[in-house]
Parts: structure tokens; C-alpha cells; sequence
């Protein structure tokens, strides 16, 4: 598995608190446009 390898895996932990504040940021636009198109 690719998160298997630790260098790999601490990467993505270092990454992990942006990579969810993004796709939050990301949700939440396309909730806004969805509520916002007739």
C-alpha cells in the first residue's frame, strides 16, 4: 500500500490539516452554488 512507506505517510501528515481546510473550501462553494441557482 502506498501509505505503507513512512516517508510517504509523514508527508501526508505534515499535508493532512490543508488538504482538509481545501476540499472544506471546496464543499462549501459548491453548497453555496448549488443554493444560490434557482
Amino acid at each position: 500500500c502506498l501509505f505503507t512507506l513512512r516517508q510517504v505517510s509523514a508527508a501526508y501528515r505534515r499535508a493532512r490539516r490543508w488538504i482538509e481546510r481545501i476540499t472544506g473550501a471546496c464543499f462549501i462553494l459548491f453548497g453555496a452554488k448549488l443554493a444560490t441557482e434557482p
